[in-house]
């Protein structure tokens, strides 16, 4: 397995106007990018404007790649600190792509409009359950790919910092898992995907695969 690490990256825009406004570059230094956006409307006297992105890179270089991008990235980053886009600082967490895949058919370069994401923090009880989800959803993983042609990414996650942890990036069968998880410790959140913010600039091939 490649040395593929990901960033779930929350944001908090100031308001739904600037919320507009989030990076529209990445595609020259990830594998994929998606933002999205809670799956229910806000409400007219909302106060939050929560927008989440989960950026996939190659390895740590292709990251350190985005973050040194003087054409598009720092630009980008000094216009968020020059007109507040943000109403508090961005939050982000790194994790490890475990197994699954980032986009295919045609999903695979863009998601256009109507798509779901799911995304769920598995807490396992120790690192043995752990170990034992994963091997659960590396199957179920094939399975999803083989016969969920609806399913456009699956992605599982491992942090080396929370060994007992799992992140999912799409529902997967609680049969799989739910004897070694901590259920009152696991989130699942549904959100609904920017209208073609997805990017996966590789080409539609196997080698595309995580």
């Amino acid at each position: 397995m490649p040395d593929h690490i990901a960033l779930l990256c929350t944001l908090h825009p100031a308001s739904q106007e600037k919320r507009e406004r989030y990076y529209t570059k990445p595609s020259a230094k990830c594998i994929a990018w998606s933002y999205f956006t809670p799956a229910a409307k806000l409400t007219l006297d909302a106060t939050s404007f929560p927008l989440v992105g989960m950026e996939v890179y190659t390895d740590k270089a292709a990251l350190q790649a985005q973050v040194d991008d003087t054409e598009h990235f720092q630009p980008y980053h000094a216009t968020v600190k020059r007109e507040e886009l943000y109403a508090k600082p961005e939050e982000l967490q790194s994790w490890c792509l475990d197994c699954g895949f980032i986009g295919r058919g045609l999903g695979q370069t863009k998601s256009g409009k109507g798509t779901l994401v799911s995304v769920s923090r598995l807490v396992c009880k120790d690192v043995a359950g752990a170990w034992k989800v994963l091997d659960g959803l590396r199957e179920f993983s094939k399975w999803v790919e083989r016969e969920e042609p609806g399913v456009l990414s699956y992605g599982v996650f491992t942090r080396p910092k929370a060994p007992t942890e799992v992140l999912l990036w799409v529902r997967a069968a609680q049969k799989l898992m739910g004897p070694h998880l901590d259920l009152k410790k696991t989130e699942t959140t549904v959100w609904r995907e920017v209208e073609d913010s997805f990017v996966a600039p590789l080409p539609a091939t196997s080698s595309a695969k995580l």
